[in-house]
């Protein structure tokens, strides 16, 4: 071998050898994301028309948008949905569905023949398991949410008027039960009351300096029917709610409720541990 060429080739073993195992051209593997890289969950704003510049889509006569959806199931999730006139039944969902009607009407008629009409501003709850038909005759919208799936429970407690449930401002009896500032009546309660939706009010609530948060093991859609409050997340992002709105509150978020006057409002608790 010429002398030259292996002066060369010593020359180069001698610098890997410098380079060793820290050679810069070897990119170390990327750390995994940690929860503290994620994104903070945000209060969920629902509009009758879906998020700006996205609307509801949909193809032929239905038309929705889904605003939030379990990591567990598609069937425990929330939106708005718009049909055209139709009719179907008799169906018995394997699942409980909340609705608020923002427009157009509906007529549910339960297996035993009992039926009734809900318009634009009623709140109706379909208990899982519940036979009934469908009949509408003219363009609906609706906000939804679905949850409790499974089988059709025991239905042999039910009286006729739980087969769909309207629920009203006041409640029942137009009066809310409870102690202290806060009252309530609950339409709807499974497995342990994780699961349930209702009407709810409290009195104002004296301004405090002191920011306690609260971080809920399952979700909740709020349907505000008097008042106003804020909601302010850890990061100080502060969102007024008020008479009309409608928002969800993601499972996991951590929030603090600031409210200063009296508010009333339907609940549906789902998506829970």
């Amino acid at each position: 071998m010429p002398y030259r060429l292996l002066f060369t080739l010593v020359l180069v073993a001698a610098l890997n050898g410098c380079r060793g195992t820290d050679d810069p051209t070897t990119k170390a593997p990327s750390p995994e994301p940690s929860a503290a890289s994620e994104a903070p969950l945000k209060l969920i704003r629902f509009s009758p028309d879906g998020p700006a510049g996205v609307g509801l889509t949909g193809e032929g006569s239905e038309r929705e948008h889904v605003y939030y959806t379990a990591s567990g199931s598609d069937l425990v999730s929330a939106g708005v949905w718009e049909a055209q006139p139709y009719e179907s039944g008799p169906d018995t969902p394997g699942y409980s569905e909340f609705m608020f009607v923002l427009d157009g009407s509906v007529m549910l008629v339960d297996g035993a023949g009992r039926e009734d009409t809900f318009t634009k501003g009623d709140a109706m709850f379909i208990p899982r398991g519940v036979t009934h038909h469908w009949k509408q005759g003219e363009v609906l919208r609706k906000f939804w949410v679905i949850f409790d799936e499974g089988a059709p429970d025991d239905a042999s407690d039910r009286t006729p008027a739980d087969s769909f449930i309207r629920f009203e401002p006041h409640g029942p009896h137009g009066a809310l039960e409870g102690e202290g500032r806060t009252r309530e009546h609950s339409y709807y309660d499974a497995r342990g009351e994780k699961l349930s939706a209702g009407v709810w009010e409290a009195d104002p609530k004296a301004p405090s300096d002191e920011m306690t948060f609260h971080t809920p093991d399952y979700a909740e859609l709020m349907c505000l029917l008097e008042g106003s409050a804020t909601i302010v997340d850890e990061a100080g992002n502060e969102e007024l709610v008020r008479a009309g709105d409608v928002v969800l509150v993601p499972k996991g978020m951590s929030y603090h409720w600031k409210q200063e006057e009296y508010v009333r409002k339907y609940w549906v608790i789902f998506d829970a541990d």
